[in-house]
């Protein structure tokens, strides 16, 4: 609630005419949202007590003002309190309390909004409150009530005591030649999860393709993934001229920059001559000695165009134990590394066999069967929005991207 309020002061303080339907007070209507935010379940203290508490003083304070309070209810608790004394609910949604959603949120907000939009005899609101508990410590958490809808406007020259106010673009501005929008942070739908093949860098923001709607746009230019990557006609993450991200392994295409023709609708990627990186084919060192991994590596390595000189090279040998890895030939491997610009040979040891129960042997699940295994079996959804099946096939399409699905 804090935080809208924060958006909308933003808003407001951003234009000299204050137009919007959000702003606007609406005084010849008497009915009022009330939005009860509870939890599913009990045995959680005072938690459910104090914003119940609370959304009754705020309802008494309410009608003592001529006004007509309409419940909107979030969680069970507040549903079954509501009910057993016989009032009206307007809308109520359970069932995600412990573990809320971006679309669980977007339901709720979206009914508000409509309300706040709708004039009284369509069954509108002229106010949205919010009653929900804050968290102040581990040991305090305080119930309090807001109103976030219309925002008091009130002018003032004193600086906002959260400091400077963010600046805000809603909408593609209809006045202008061009509407170009750049966006730093993870594209989510359908689309971008077919596309983005990895992830370098977490805790940036998301924002669903939809909400962005490259439609309305000539141009959203995309920025956090370092791949060239087409989203939508008009809308692409740009890449990087070079491999910076913490796996350049899954980067060893082209490199670049993008010139888009807003004119022309068209996009054009022209690629730039950077450090040349190969991720050779990975080899499987099972049954093999020492010397047979050296002809193997040596034989790999030949096989790079134009040699070594100026590259950075990967070679994943995987299935070689400790002890052969200990006798393999270290000065040949000392000579492709000062050769290349870097080299890098990732040994990785076989998979380990264990004894359990009454001596039966059993193998280790490698990290790729662990991670099948438990989103298949052991992880609990959120939503019932979310496609299991497809959820396990992008964990391997992950695990295979970095390298880490076999061994």
């Amino acid at each position: 609630a804090l935080q809208l309020t924060r958006v909308l002061s933003a808003l407001a303080s951003q234009t000299t005419s204050i137009e919007h339907p959000l702003l606007q007070e609406q005084t010849d209507e008497k009915r009022v949202a009330v939005l009860v935010i509870t939890s599913d379940r009990g045995l959680a203290g005072g938690y459910n007590a104090n914003a119940l508490k609370t959304a009754a003083q705020l309802e008494e304070l309410l009608r003592s003002e001529g006004k007509d309070p309409v419940a909107f209810l979030v969680g069970r608790k507040a549903a079954s309190y509501y009910r057993f004394r016989g009032r009206h609910i307007e809308q109520a949604w359970s069932g995600f309390s412990e573990q809320p959603t971006y679309e669980d949120a977007r339901e709720v907000a979206d009914a508000l909004i409509d309300a706040f939009l709708r004039t009284e005899e369509e069954g509108g609101v002229g106010e949205i409150h919010v009653v929900h508990t804050e968290y102040v410590s581990a040991l305090t958490q305080r119930a309090v009530a807001n109103r976030v809808i219309p925002l008091v406007v009130e002018e003032s020259d004193a600086p906002p005591p959260e400091g400077a106010l963010p600046l805000y673009e809603f909408e593609p501005d209809p006045a202008a030649g061009f509407n170009i929008l750049m966006l730093h942070g993870t594209v989510g739908g359908d689309v971008a999860e077919s596309k983005i093949r990895y992830v370098s860098e977490y805790g940036g923001v998301i924002v669903e393709d939809r909400a962005i709607a490259a439609e309305r746009w000539d141009y959203v230019a995309l920025g956090h993934y370092h791949i060239a990557t087409e989203l939508a006609a008009n809308m692409w993450y740009a890449g990087a001229i070079e491999r910076t991200s913490t796996n350049i392994w899954a980067e060893v295409g082209e490199k670049g920059f993008l010139v888009y023709d807003t004119t022309r609708r068209a996009a054009a990627f022209h690629p730039v001559a950077t450090r040349p990186v190969f991720d050779l084919d990975r080899l499987s060192a099972r049954g093999l000695g020492p010397a047979e991994v050296d002809a193997a590596i040596e034989r790999t390595v030949s096989a790079i165009p134009d040699g070594l000189d100026g590259k950075i090279v990967r070679l994943v040998v995987a299935d070689i134990p400790r002890h052969v890895v200990r006798e393999l030939d270290h000065r040949r491997i000392r000579e492709y590394r000062a050769e290349a610009l870097h080299f890098h040979l990732d040994a990785r040891p076989p998979e380990i066999l264990r004894v359990v129960g009454s001596g039966a042997p059993m193998r280790r699940q490698t990290l790729r069967e662990q991670v099948e295994s438990y989103l298949a079996k052991d992880w609990l959804p959120s939503s019932v929005a979310i496609d299991r099946d497809r959820l396990v096939s992008l964990g391997r399409g992950y695990l295979d991207a970095v390298g880490e699905g076999e061994g």
